[in-house]
Order: C-alpha cells, then sequence, then structure tokens
C-alpha cells in the first residue's frame, strides 16, 4: 500500500512540473563578426521546458531604452542568440545563462543566471536553461552562504572585537557622565545607596564604572602591546581620561570597515564634551575630596595613541595640518571630497579666529565692535552653510550640516578635529556670555534659524542610529554565545534594576490579562442568565394569556403548552451545558475559547495554558535573557548622541556652588513655586514649570557639568516627577530683569532672572522626582 502510495505521489509531482525536452547543443554561427555584441563562447549544451519561465527580469527588457528583446525568431535562434550572449542594440551586453521563448509571438529574451534561479509556471512559454551555468550559480551562491554562516557563527564565538569596543565605550561614557552628576550632586538622590563624601569609597564607585570598557575590552585589542595595557589599568584613577583617548583613537582605525562613520561622529561628539567638560568637573569634585587628588592631562601618553596631530586651540597659532589632514586632503584632490575637506579646513581656522577676537576683548571694548569682527569671520562660511553670520548659536547648530557633509566621505581625522573645534568654540562664546551676561543678552547670540535646528536633529539622529547599528547586533550575538561576556559591558546594578522591573511588569500585564478574562467570562455568565429571565417573563405573560381564552380553545391550548414546555427542557439542557464550559474555560483567553468551541478540544486547550503557566512560575530562559539584554540595551541608549538645544528665561538659583536649578513657571502662584524651591511637597494650588538643571559648577552667571533638562506639572499633594534629557553643558546666563517669564519677586530665596541658550548632544535620558529625590538615571 506505501508503495502505491509513494508511486502516486511521485507521478503527481512530475505531472506537476514543467514538461523538460531533450537537451539541445548550440554553438557559434557562421557569419559572426567583431561590431557585433557577440562573445566568442564554446559550443555550450542547454535544457528545454516548457510552459515554464524564469522567475527574474531578462537583461533584454528596458521598454525605456528601448530595449524590448527580439520578435519574430524561431525557438532556435533565441536559443543561439543566449548562446552567443547577443543582445538588441538598445540593451547593455551581459553574459546570457537561459533564454525564455514565446512560439505564439516569436518574443525572445534572455536572462543572467541571478535572474533564472528558480522558474514560474507560464502557459506557452518555453525556457531554455544553460544547466552547467545555472548549477555552478548555485554552487558559488550556496558556498557564499555557507561561507556568511561560518563567519557568522565564527563572529558570535570570538565577537569582533572593533564591534564590542564600539559598544563598550558609549557604555562607559553614560557611566561616567551619570557618575559626575552624582558625585557633583552628592547625596540628594534616595534611591542611591552609596554615600558620596569619602575619596577612597568615591573612586572604587568611580573604577566599577569604568572597568567595563577599560580593563575587559581593550586588553583584547592592546594584547600585542604591554605598553598599551598598561597605560589603561582602571585601578589607577588617573589613567580613566587616557583609556577613553586610547580607546577613542583605536576606534578611529575601525571606521568604514567595523565601525560606521555615523557612530563614530556620535562617540567623538560625546568623548570631547567628556574631556572638555564632564571629566575635569569630575576631577575637581574628587579634589574638594582629598587634597592630594590631582588631576592629570595628556601629556604623558604614548605618541603612537595620540590620534590628535593638531594641536589643541591656541589663539597665539594658527591651525596646523597634521599628517593624516594632510594625506586625506591630498587623496581628495580633483574629486567631490576636496571641496568638502575645504570647507572643513576653513571651519576651523574661523574657530579659531572666534577664540582670538573674544580673548582680545576688554573692559572698555565695544560689544558692537566685537559681533562686528565675528560677523565677518563667519561670513563666507555661512554663504555656504546657509547661516546667520551675525549670529553665533546660529553658526554652532548650523554647522553640523558641514560635519554631515563629511559623513559621506572618509575623512575621519577632518571629522575628529571639526568636533573638537565645534566644542571648545561653543565653550569659549557660552564663557564669554557668562563674563559679561550682568550687561544683559548679547546682540550677537539669538535663536538659530528653523533650518539649523532640523540639520542639528538630522546629525544627532543619525548618530543615534548608527551606534544602536553597533551595539544592538552587537549585544544580542554576544547574549546568544555568552551571557556573562555581555553583561560585563554594562552597569551590573543597574541592569539587574531594569531586570526586575521588567519582570514586575510583565507579572501585571499577566495579572491584568487574567483579570479581563475573569471579567469576561463573568460578563457571559451574567448575558446567559439575563437570557434565563426573560425566557421566563415570556413564560409568565404567555399563560396569563392563556387564562383569558375561551373555554373552546381548552383543547388547543393544552396542546401549545405541552409544546412549549417540552422546548424550555431542551434549552434548559443547553443552558446546564453552557455553564459548564463557562466553569471549565475560566482561565482561558476569550479568543482561545472562541477556538476551542469551534475544534472541540477544550481539554487540550486547559492543559497547554497550564503548561504555559508552569513555564512562567520557573523565571527567565536563554531567550528570555537575550530579550532583557537588548531590551536593556536599547533603553540605555535611548538617547544617545540625539540634539537637544535649551532657550531659557526665567528664574535660575545655585545651591552650593555644585548644583544649579532653572525654572519658569506657566501658572500657579507664589505659594507653591516657594514650597516648590524649598524642596516641599506643594500644599496648595499647582505649578507647571520647565526645568533646567546642572550637577558640577554653578555659579551665578556660569554652569558647567551634567546638563538636564525637561518639563513638569506639580499638582497639590503629589509629587513632581520630571522627565529629563541627560548632556554635557557648558552655559552662560545673562541678566533678564523684569520680565513676564518671572512674575514672582524670589530674590529673597536668591533667585535670579536670568536668560541663557544653547545646544549639546544627549548621553542618556531618565526621570527624577523633585520631591523624594528618587530617579532612574542610568
Amino acid at each position: 500500500m506505501k508503495l502505491h502510495i509513494l508511486e502516486l505521489l511521485s507521478l503527481s509531482l512530475f505531472l506537476s512540473k514543467p514538461t523538460v525536452a531533450a537537451k539541445v547543443r548550440a554553438s557559434p554561427p557562421d557569419d559572426a563578426n567583431e561590431s557585433s555584441s557577440y562573445i566568442d563562447n564554446p559550443r555550450r549544451l542547454f535544457a528545454t521546458v516548457s510552459d515554464a519561465a524564469c522567475i527574474g527580469r531578462p537583461f533584454t527588457e528596458y521598454p525605456d531604452r528601448g530595449c524590448n528583446g527580439w520578435k519574430d525568431v524561431t525557438q532556435a535562434e533565441c536559443q543561439q542568440k543566449c548562446a552567443d550572449h547577443w543582445a538588441p542594440d538598445e540593451c547593455v551586453p551581459e553574459h546570457c545563462h537561459a533564454a525564455v521563448y514565446y512560439p505564439a509571438g516569436g518574443l525572445c529574451h534572455l536572462y543572467e543566471a541571478v535572474e533564472c534561479v528558480d522558474l514560474i509556471h507560464t502557459q506557452g512559454g518555453i525556457t531554455m536553461l544553460d544547466e552547467f551555468e545555472i548549477q555552478k550559480y548555485r554552487k558559488d551562491e550556496a558556498e557564499e552562504s555557507a561561507v556568511e554562516e561560518a563567519e557568522d557563527a565564527a563572529e558570535r564565538a570570538h565577537p569582533n572585537p572593533w564591534k564590542e569596543m564600539g559598544t563598550a565605550l558609549p557604555a562607559v561614557l553614560v557611566n561616567l557622565s551619570n557618575y559626575s552628576g552624582l558625585v557633583s550632586d552628592k547625596n540628594r538622590l534616595a534611591n542611591v545607596s552609596h554615600k558620596f563624601g569619602e575619596i577612597d569609597s568615591d573612586l572604587e564607585m568611580l573604577y566599577d564604572k569604568v572597568k567595563l570598557g577599560c580593563s575587559r575590552t581593550l586588553p583584547m585589542i592592546l594584547s600585542a602591546s604591554l605598553q598599551a595595557f598598561d597605560q589603561c589599568q582602571h585601578t589607577y584613577r588617573r589613567s580613566i581620561k587616557r583609556c577613553v583617548s586610547i580607546a577613542m583613537c583605536l576606534l578611529q582605525s575601525a571606521v568604514g570597515t567595523d565601525i560606521p562613520m555615523t557612530a563614530f561622529t556620535a562617540m567623538m561628539e560625546q568623548v570631547t564634551r567628556f574631556d572638555d567638560i564632564t571629566w575635569p568637573q569630575l576631577m575637581a569634585h574628587l579634589g574638594r575630596e582629598d587634597p592630594t587628588h590631582t588631576k592629570v592631562g595628556e601629556a604623558d601618553m604614548p605618541q603612537e595613541y595620540q590620534c590628535d596631530d593638531v594641536e589643541a586651540v591656541n589663539p597665539a597659532a594658527n591651525v596646523r595640518k597634521a599628517s593624516v589632514l594632510q594625506m586625506e586632503s591630498h587623496h581628495a584632490q580633483g574629486s567631490s571630497t576636496e571641496a568638502i575637506l575645504a570647507m572643513s579646513a576653513a571651519f576651523r581656522q574661523a574657530a579659531v579666529d572666534t577664540h582670538r577676537i573674544l580673548d582680545a576683548h576688554g573692559a572698555n571694548t565695544s560689544m558692537e565692535l566685537t559681533a562686528h569682527y565675528l560677523q565677518r569671520t563667519w561670513h563666507p562660511l555661512c554663504q555656504q552653510l546657509g547661516c546667520d553670520a551675525s549670529n553665533m548659536h546660529d553658526v554652532f547648530v548650523a554647522s553640523h550640516k558641514q560635519t554631515m557633509a563629511l559623513l559621506q566621505t572618509n575623512a575621519v581625522a577632518h571629522v575628529r578635529h571639526e568636533i573638537r573645534h565645534r566644542v571648545k568654540m561653543d565653550l569659549r562664546v557660552q564663557r564669554f556670555i557668562a563674563e559679561h551676561g550682568h550687561r544683559g543678552e548679547l546682540s550677537f547670540y539669538r535663536p538659530a534659524l528653523t533650518s539649523s535646528d532640523a540639520a542639528a536633529r538630522v546629525y544627532g539622529e543619525k548618530g543615534r542610529d548608527g551606534v544602536l547599528g553597533v551595539v544592538l547586533p552587537t549585544v544580542e550575538g554576544l547574549a546568544q554565545h555568552d551571557e556573562s561576556r555581555v553583561l560585563r559591558l554594562f552597569d551590573m546594578v543597574e541592569f539587574e534594576k531594569f531586570r526586575r522591573q521588567l519582570e514586575l511588569e510583565e507579572a501585571m500585564e499577566q495579572e491584568e490579562e487574567e483579570d479581563l478574562r475573569s471579567e469576561s467570562m463573568d460578563n457571559v455568565a451574567a448575558a446567559l442568565g439575563s437570557l434565563d429571565d426573560d425566557e421566563e417573563q415570556d413564560h409568565h405573560a404567555e399563560h396569563e394569556d392563556e387564562d383569558d381564552e375561551d373555554d373552546e380553545n381548552e383543547e388547543r391550548e393544552l396542546h401549545e403548552h405541552e409544546d412549549h414546555e417540552h422546548e424550555e427542557a431542551s434549552e434548559e439542557d443547553e443552558e446546564g451545558e453552557k455553564m459548564l464550559a463557562t466553569q471549565h474555560t475560566k482561565d482561558v483567553r476569550p479568543s482561545e475559547m472562541a477556538l476551542m468551541e469551534t475544534s472541540g478540544e477544550l481539554g487540550l486547550a486547559e492543559d497547554e495554558q497550564g503548561d504555559k503557566s508552569s513555564r512562567r512560575s520557573v523565571g527567565y530562559d536563554d531567550a528570555d535573557v537575550v530579550q532583557a539584554v537588548v531590551k536593556w540595551a536599547q533603553k540605555f541608549f535611548e538617547c544617545f548622541g540625539q540634539y537637544s538645544k535649551w532657550d531659557a528665561v526665567g528664574y535660575t538659583k545655585s545651591f552650593g556652588g555644585n548644583f544649579g536649578l532653572s525654572f519658569g513657571f506657566s501658572g500657579g502662584h507664589s505659594g507653591s513655586i516657594q514650597e516648590l524651591v524649598k524642596g516641599s511637597a506643594i500644599s496648595s494650588g499647582w505649578v507647571s514649570i520647565g526645568m533646567g538643571l546642572s550637577a558640577g559648577t554653578a555659579g551665578e552667571w556660569w554652569w558647567a557639568g551634567v546638563g538636564l533638562s525637561g518639563s513638569v506639572t506639580c499638582g497639590t499633594g503629589g509629587s513632581c516627577s520630571l522627565g529629563i534629557s541627560v548632556g554635557a553643558i557648558g552655559c552662560g546666563w545673562w541678566d533678564v530683569g523684569i520680565n513676564p517669564a518671572c512674575p514672582f519677586d524670589l530674590s529673597w530665596l536668591g533667585v535670579k532672572c536670568q536668560g541663557s541658550r544653547g545646544g549639546t548632544l544627549l548621553v542618556t535620558c531618565c526621570g527624577v522626582d523633585l520631591i523624594s529625590g528618587k530617579h532612574n538615571c542610568r
């Protein structure tokens, strides 16, 4: 019996396939000449398949070019054209591996192997395949696929160290930024168990935040150089900045092969702000805890790990183009890239000139004259970038357009130096604002153009997407192969918090689903009961009508009554079955119950539901771990690299020189504001606030360090939860005086009415409860 079935299956498969005719050998024509689209070829063997056509597109079919195969040819002529690699005059000649012929119109089209690996049923079509070439292509394709799979498996077993470092370095930058904010703010945040103020314990926490990237990822790349490894020992606190510099220098060599230019650019933006803002503030605060703790620069960095071969911005010297920049410029000569690199060089020179102009501004210098010099410096570049040369804030924001142009090149050194010069220039301008803010708002620092803001946002999104493009596949691959290895890249304390929160949310979702299922089944039972009550009421109504009938209808009424009772009994039996089914399906989703009632597999579904519940109670399996790690990475880098601007006019207050707060109000009353400023819960009224905070250095006119911005509405008796964005900032404030944004006199609380604006690229985002101090910053 089995043999007959197999024979029938074989016959049906044979009949379902196109018919294969005898193989035909083709040879070059005798009249072939050199001027034709003929490519000399030896005799070729073709297999003919009836009622079939190639699934892809022929290289002889591009109607918009006038290329549309041949008409009124014979099957033999069509096959010979493929054997000879012919093409119509309007078509581009290619190597032909298959021909499709349509006898009805004598139409002939030619195909490459990639377009004819698979066939589709086409009534009347005849396909002629060069089997040797097709099978060779399939073999090559299979070999390439096998090589790719082997490479993927090898990378999972031995992850790409550059991509692993491209994951570890952003994580270290996030950790260092958060640590800088914590050590500056000391012990204001309620859910941080560590108590800051003792140098040894604070340093140990700092090492723990950094060792993820330095001590565990760099050695894989630096294993051949003991000197480099010695330069990056995390237990030597003075080497942390050096470690970050080495990592960035090494990643520069991997751009274009293992690290996308966009990802490198986003990391370079953060490393530059770390070097110029975060690290100096961090060292200053640790120095206050221990006077013997000294800040160390990069003077002792080995030359081979110094990628910045243009010296730091020096107002007394011109920009010196070093070897890497010269090489990139030389290779770009005569190409479209040359103009982009020339713009980059002009930008760096204008940035240096900006430092000179601002440094030359003295006590008796006219502010209008300084503004004139700045506008003259930036006018040529703004003609190209579309920015306002009279507005230094717009110059800063619009300059991201120039860096985006560099992303289309391989000029990674130009990108590196351009970012450094832009950040340093912006900090110098903000310092200038702080130095002269008591005079009010400066005429050359106004809101940026809408087009400039849009370009900066796109620039930030490209960088963020580039980083995620490195991080997420790396994290997922590592998690599948070695869970412990990927977890070493992140802060385990914060990951466990996230994982517990994830478990809690999943448990709550499961509980809500169970409540909904229970409520749904209760509603079904109530509806069925309601139907039963309606039937009883109808039954009594019918009896009342029957009592009013004449005696001559008694016999008919009796028969009707008996029939009705019989129907009622049947309905009650069905009702009992429905209620029984309801009891058995209490824990089954409504959609599952509908399917089970149709298939009649109620008991089986109950068993499967029980198995699911038991699996949930066991805990995470391998897939859950991978999913949790990837979700954590997505959350961890959710805001990394995004552009954020601030344009604030409102109240400002500094707390102890380390912590600054700015806020503007759109409602409320002075009592509520005073309670919030004192850190108390609001007892009456409400306050809608635009917030800006700084943890680092917070003086009357200058804030630097970890900047936070966001908005919140506080109501009576509740806490104020603030969703914030975090980035390294340096911002100067100017005096506003009497302004609608500051409707109340809070000078007795040490609160001023000031203004500030600027922009930065975020490193992370989180939430803070302003009353309790609890946060989820990572």
